[in-house]
C-alpha cells in the first residue's frame, strides 16, 4: 500500500515554491493574486483559513504546514494509506491537487478498469467510501488508464502556457510507476515458480505411493 512519506517528497519537489503567474487561475482569490506555494494555491488556502489570504501569507507558508494541507485535504480524501501503489498515490495527488478534473479522471479510469459504470462521469470529488471502491481495483491497470487520460488531457488543455511542464512532471511519474511494476513482476514470478515446484514434487510423491502400494 501507498506511503505518504515516501510519496510526498515527490510532490513537494515537483510543487516547487512561490508563485504568482497571472496565467494561473490558482493564484487568484477574491479577483486579486496572491499566490501558490508548495502546490497549495490561493484559493486552496482561503478554505483552511476561512478567507481570501493576502500574497505575505502565501510566500510565508511553510513546507511543514503545506505537507499537513496536503495530508488532510488530499491524502486522506483519496483514502491514501489504502492506495495499492506509491505512484499511483502519487498520480491521483499530481491530478486532484491541479484541480477537479483529476476527480473526473479517477472516475473515468475506474470505470474503465471494472468493466462497467461504477461513477458517473463528470467534474466532483468521490466520497471516501467511493475511494474504497477504486482502491480495490488493479492497480496498475488503474495507474495505466489514468496516465493515459491525463496525458491526453495535457496535450489538448487551452493553457498552453503549463503544457511541457505538466507532461514532463506525469513522465517522471511513469519512470517511477514502471520501476515500481517491475519490482512487482519480478517478485511474483518467484513465487509462481515455487507454488509449481511444490505441486510437481506433491505430484510425483503421490504418484510413487500409488505405484508402490497399489
Amino acid at each position: 500500500m501507498a506511503n505518504f512519506e515516501k510519496v510526498y517528497p515527490n510532490i513537494a519537489k515537483g510543487e516547487g515554491g512561490y508563485g504568482n503567474s497571472p496565467n494561473d487561475k490558482g493564484n487568484f482569490c477574491g479577483g486579486k493574486i496572491a499566490g501558490t506555494n508548495h502546490g497549495i494555491s490561493a484559493i486552496l488556502y482561503k478554505t483552511v483559513i476561512g478567507r481570501c489570504p493576502t500574497a505575505d501569507e502565501m510566500r510565508n507558508l511553510t513546507p511543514t504546514k503545506a505537507k499537513e494541507i496536503w495530508k488532510q485535504y488530499f491524502w486522506d480524501k483519496l483514502d491514501g494509506d489504502n492506495v495499492p501503489l506509491d505512484s499511483l498515490a502519487e498520480l491521483y495527488l499530481y491530478s486532484t491537487g491541479g484541480g477537479i478534473n483529476g476527480w473526473l479522471h479517477i472516475r473515468q479510469s475506474a470505470n474503465r478498469v471494472a468493466g462497467k459504470k461504477l461513477f458517473e462521469e463528470k467534474p466532483a470529488k468521490l466520497s471516501l467510501a467511493q475511494m474504497q471502491v477504486v482502491n480495490k481495483l488493479d492497480g496498475k491497470k488503474m495507474y495505466k488508464e489514468m496516465s493515459a487520460i491525463r496525458e491526453d488531457y495535457f496535450k489538448n488543455h487551452s493553457n498552453r502556457y503549463y503544457v511541457d511542464g505538466w507532461l514532463n512532471r506525469l513522465y517522471k511519474i511513469n519512470a517511477r510507476f514502471a520501476s515500481e511494476a517491475s519490482k512487482i513482476v519480478t517478485e511474483n514470478p518467484k513465487s509462481s515458480i515455487g507454488i509449481a515446484l511444490l505441486l510437481v514434487v506433491g505430484g510425483a510423491y503421490l504418484l510413487y505411493k500409488y505405484k508402490y502400494n497399489a
